[in-house]
């Protein structure tokens, strides 16, 4: 749930602040007129009275404009890092998306092969959702809470990375029901299967390391340090790389790999299928999916159902929160 400000908090705070600046101006004014007795009105008293007064005065209004400034520079720089924190490009694109993310117990699903059945199967129902333009997963979606990472390798290139990649599997169709774009070559398809040739697409961080030009659709890489010769994968596309910590934070560099080729079960347990409809408005799809769940497996449940929108919010929720509060 979303930190919001409460209206009627916000009202209490404004008739407090009201009853504080009149109680605050009424008082000096009653001590005033109070003050104002004959002997107060002789010039030297007045002199003496209200020197001491004014010295005191001066020292408030020179504190006060300057916490003032303190607080208006701190709120104008926080606004400002709000604005461009929205104009991040995130690496994808959230509108028009939702996610469904699924936990498949190892007692039910404990070989490779049925995980990828079951998740071919699901696939192939979600396809059929009205107004869904494109279906895909991924088993760590942007802004989540789980990634795997790791060492890899370039051929052809002597000095090891200094950096790790991410290592997502994804299905053919995800880049496009993410809104993640291709920059060269191709998507995962069905030519990728278990037991197709092993193949890779690397984000543009990756292709820029193995080549400057990234021109690297065809060489292979690695996801281990040291490779042996079955550890070898072509690349067959190179994508935009994704801020997958979230808009705040750096984008990862990622090797993906069609799940299909995957043969770990840790790897393929946890999915987030990405869904991509027409319709302005994604939520209308739910009922849809919980049906094509149903259908793929009657004891299986969604962990959650969220709208990449939505989950883009979330991600900016307290820098939202915090620039509303000094606004």
């Amino acid at each position: 749930e979303l930190i919001r400000i409460h209206t009627w908090v916000m009202a209490f705070a404004f008739g407090v602040s009201l009853v504080t600046a009149l109680t605050c101006g009424l008082i000096p004014a009653l001590r005033a007129t109070a003050a104002r007795t004959p002997d107060s009105l002789q010039p030297g008293a007045a002199r003496s009275f209200g020197a001491g007064q004014e010295r005191l005065r001066r020292t408030l209004v020179v504190a006060e404009i300057a916490i003032a400034l303190v607080l208006l520079a701190g709120a104008g720089l926080l606004v400002k890092s709000f604005i461009r924190l929205r104009a991040v490009d995130p690496g994808f694109d959230p509108r028009h998306a939702i996610t469904l993310n699924l936990d498949l117990p190892e007692a039910t699903y404990p070989e490779a092969s049925r995980l990828q059945a079951f998740h071919r199967d699901l696939l192939a129902r979600l396809r059929a959702v009205p107004d869904v333009t494109a279906v895909g997963l991924v088993n760590w979606r942007p802004l989540g809470n789980m990634h795997i990472s790791g060492d890899f390798s370039a051929e052809g290139r002597d000095a090891e990375p200094d950096f790790l990649v991410d290592k997502p599997a994804v299905s053919g169709g995800y880049f496009a029901a993410m809104g993640i774009r291709l920059i060269r070559g191709r998507e995962f398809d069905s030519r990728d299967h278990a037991t197709g040739a092993p193949v890779a697409i690397v984000s543009r961080s990756v292709a820029r390391y193995i080549d400057r030009s990234e021109e690297v659709v065809g060489r292979r890489v690695s996801l281990q340090r040291v490779s042996g010769p079955n550890d070898w994968v072509t690349i067959v596309g190179v994508v935009e790389d994704v801020r997958q910590y979230g808009p705040a934070q750096a984008t990862r560099p990622a090797i993906y790999k069609p799940f299909e080729q995957v043969h770990h079960t840790f790897f393929l347990n946890h999915m987030s299928y990405v869904l991509r409809t027409s319709s302005s408005d994604p939520g209308r799809a739910i009922p849809a999916l919980r049906a094509a769940l149903r259908a793929a497996d009657k004891n299986q449940a969604a962990t959650s159902i969220a709208r990449m929108d939505d989950v883009m919010v979330l991600a900016t929720a307290e820098t939202r929160f915090h620039t509303r509060l000094l606004g």
